[in-house]
């Protein structure tokens, strides 16, 4: 067990041992109520990442929800702001899962509401939480292909309150203009009028993320492999059929990252490490080299594969793209094609991957029966 996976164990032990002690404190003490709920979403924030204890996790922030809800009516001035912290929690934890993304766009669009009505008072406390729920609600819309200029307003207005905030204080904003950056970069990237406009908005974020990783690796690593992963996919969606140095390199560098920070966390970072080596095989894919591609599609989908039949919803579509993607550079492998798209059909979530899974699978059975 890591260092912080033993951190991470002792403080839940904690939070059980404090939730407990409070439970049997409001029974005759409903004053109480309000430490409750902030420990219950604490507690649920801890385990949200690890994707077996999901379901407990939104049980608890249900419970939290439930509590803060009750004391707003008695006093909205203190615990509205705890409702709309909650509500964005939860939202965060519902809208990975594809099945509930109109349930956790509800939950953000109350959220914004509660936090632009204090914003206007105290725009220094909630201008920040006003930030987050735009960031979050936009990378939610912009999977539907209708709504990604809404999406863009979203980002926008929100890299406006980022850029503000981290003028007065950089080190804590500095990060939230790194990922809304990121966000809305990813966002125009399928543009191919807008790819110019979007590697500048990367080389921005490059740029910052680097800089606080240099002053504190442990926090800010993450996110500079993140922007290093998309820079280069960014870059090698716009190349033609030759190997670009540049975007080796950026690979290269977001691999290194995410490796050591998988050995350290598997559970939270394993998902990001198959996400690099997917799409690095895809450009070796693109560039007409199979064989280098093979090795870095196994890998992702050999990581991904146990996410993926745990968590389906989750994770299933990104396996099953994956998996295509390893079938095209092991096209005369009929056993490994085939083995392929059956974990494919069981764990694709979206129509066209079940669709693609289905048809290859069909091939099989008749190769099987010649």
């Amino acid at each position: 067990m890591s260092q912080k996976q033993n951190q991470w164990r002792q403080a839940e032990k904690a939070y059980n041992k404090l939730i407990t002690s409070l439970r049997e404190v409001v029974k005759p003490n409903k004053l109480q109520f309000g430490n409750l709920a902030i420990l219950l979403n604490n507690k649920a924030l801890l385990i949200a990442d690890n994707n077996q204890r999901r379901r407990e996790a939104e049980e608890l922030f249900d419970e939290a929800l439930s509590i803060d809800r009750q004391l707003a009516k008695e006093n909205p001035q203190v615990y509205l702001p705890q409702v709309a912290k909650t509500l964005i929690n939860q939202a965060n934890l519902l809208q990975t899962n594809n099945q509930r993304r109109q349930e956790a766009e509800v939950l953000y669009d109350k959220a914004l509401s509660i936090s632009r009505q204090f914003a206007k008072d105290n725009p220094q406390v909630y201008l920040p939480h006003v930030a987050m729920t735009l960031n979050n609600m936009a990378v939610l819309i912009a999977t539907n292909t209708q709504r990604r200029q809404e999406a863009e307003m979203l980002y926008d207005e929100a890299l406006s309150i980022r850029r503000q905030l981290a003028k007065d204080n950089r080190q804590i904003y500095l990060p939230d203009v790194v990922e809304t950056l990121n966000n809305k970069a990813s966002l125009i990237g399928d543009d191919n009028q807008r790819r110019q406009e979007a590697e500048a908005l990367y080389d921005e974020a490059l740029s910052i993320s680097h800089q606080l990783a240099k002053d504190n690796p442990q926090i800010y690593l993450p996110d500079l492999a993140m922007t290093l992963n998309n820079l280069a996919n960014l870059l090698q969606a716009g190349t033609q059929w030759r190997v670009d140095p540049e975007i080796l390199i950026l690979y290269d560098e977001a691999l290194s990252i995410r490796h050591r920070l998988a050995r350290n966390n598997p559970q939270v970072y394993l998902p990001d490490l198959a996400n690099t080596l997917g799409t690095f095989g895809k450009a070796y894919l693109k560039w007409i080299f199979p064989d280098k591609a093979r090795p870095p599609r196994k890998e992702a989908t050999d990581i991904l594969s146990p996410f993926a039949k745990q968590q389906p919803t989750v994770f299933g579509d990104d396996q099953t793209y994956f998996l295509i993607l390893a079938v095209k550079a092991n096209s005369g492998n009929n056993k490994f094609v085939c083995a392929a798209m059956t974990e494919a059909a069981e764990v694709a979530q979206a129509d066209r991957y079940k669709e693609v899974a289905n048809l290859f699978i069909k091939d099989c059975s008749k190769t099987e029966t010649r």
